[in-house]
């Protein structure tokens, strides 16, 4: 006898749908199509739905239906501000919990990525130390709140610049070859200066300072939401260069995070 289709298999559905960009930014949610598409009836369809629209992926408009959150530089703002605020506090209760032990692996690790880093291996900067401090911050709250933001964060870095498969891998060879030497020296850089901040958030840490932790995450936090306006504005001008009908890829940078 097969299993009931529950509303948390369709949410998972469709939320990796939209995370990838199978479903766009704007895109409709047609309950039929998708009730269709997933062999479901329409009632875990309904609460998926509805549990996007909770994690701020998904737009409900009563009589006018479901559609995939539009990608703005109002909504950057105000999902990067949160997560700064978040993130923040999460670093500051880190500096002062997080086990000593574990802040010396941290160190290791990053030892191998600033050799690596220096040779111009950028596939890694250090990005696994948000998760460290999120795990180390001993706020169970604050991690979930942080947990409701995450989904939107990887959407919105994600849709500025949509490729298939590794995001990383994206930085390191499509775009340099769409957007040549300028391109590829500019991707650099804010692979570089990422990893720079999340040695100084490390740094931070290892001096259990609560303040510096905090002024350090907020700072590269900021200066990824920085990233990410430039990115739109520029995918913008390049739509409005496009010719009348067509649907360009536009290249679009951001920084780790």
């Amino acid at each position: 006898m097969a299993r009931p289709v529950l509303s948390v298999d369709v949410y998972e559905a469709l939320r990796r749908r939209i995370l990838s960009g199978e479903i766009p930014p704007g895109a409709a949610l047609s309950e039929e199509r998708l009730a269709t598409e997933l062999a479901v009836s329409r009632t875990p369809l309904r609460e998926a739905i509805r549990q996007l629209a909770e994690a701020g992926l998904v737009a409900h408009r009563p009589h006018r239906g479901a559609r995939v959150n539009e990608l703005s530089p109002q909504l950057a703002r105000e999902v990067f501000e949160i997560r700064e605020a978040l993130e923040g506090m999460a670093a500051r209760l880190s500096a002062e919990r997080m086990p000593e032990e574990r802040i010396a692996a941290l160190r290791l690790s990053f030892d191998g990525l600033r050799e690596a880093v220096a040779a111009g291996q950028l596939q890694d900067v250090g990005d696994h130390i948000h998760e460290e401090i999120l795990d180390a911050c001993g706020s169970d709250r604050l991690r979930r709140m942080i947990g409701v933001h995450s989904d939107q964060v990887a959407w919105i870095q994600s849709s500025c610049y949509r490729v298939d498969g590794n995001l990383r891998q994206a930085f390191q060879t499509v775009l340099p070859a769409l957007l040549g030497a300028r391109g590829r020296q500019a991707v650099e850089q804010s692979l570089r200066r990422a990893f720079r901040e999340h040695e100084g958030i490390l740094l931070a840490l290892s001096a259990r300072d609560p303040e510096w932790a905090e002024t350090a995450m907020r700072a590269h936090i900021r200066a990824t939401l920085k990233d990410v306006l430039a990115a739109l504005a520029s995918a913008e001008a390049a739509a409005l260069d496009s010719a009348p009908g067509e649907s360009p890829h536009v290249p679009r940078t951001i920084a780790s995070a």
